[in-house]
């Protein structure tokens, strides 16, 4: 259990980077928002 919790603690944070500065981008153009969806997919598909 614990090893399961570290790791997804890992994944998590390191998406909560990643969508940090997609989010931060998404607000001045519209193509990161697309970018965004894709990164957010393939977390998604490791989570």
């Amino acid at each position: 259990m614990e090893r399961e919790a570290d790791i997804a603690a890992k994944k998590a944070a390191v998406c909560g980077k990643h969508c940090q500065q997609y989010m931060k981008m998404d607000m001045r153009a519209d193509k990161h928002q697309v970018h965004q969806r894709k990164e957010t997919n393939k977390y998604g598909k490791e989570n």
